[in-house]
């Protein structure tokens, strides 16, 4: 999914989704969130093979 400035997006609760800015321009951007505890139930999965392919290298490796 492409955004673009001023676009929102609402991802439901426990959907895996990992953003990655494809352009050569810094992003921003403005996250909220309704559960003061969702830390608690991030899980970190393992990083797909597409976006180096895509994006090239990711800092921090896999």
């Amino acid at each position: 999914m492409v955004l673009r400035a001023g676009d929102y997006i609402h991802i439901p609760a426990d959907t895996p989704h990992m953003p990655v800015n494809t352009s050569a321009e810094d992003m921003v951007c403005l996250v909220a969130r309704t559960d003061p505890d969702e830390q608690e139930g991030v899980r970190i999965l393992d990083l797909p093979a597409w976006p180096e392919t895509r994006v090239g290298p990711l800092p921090g490796g896999r």
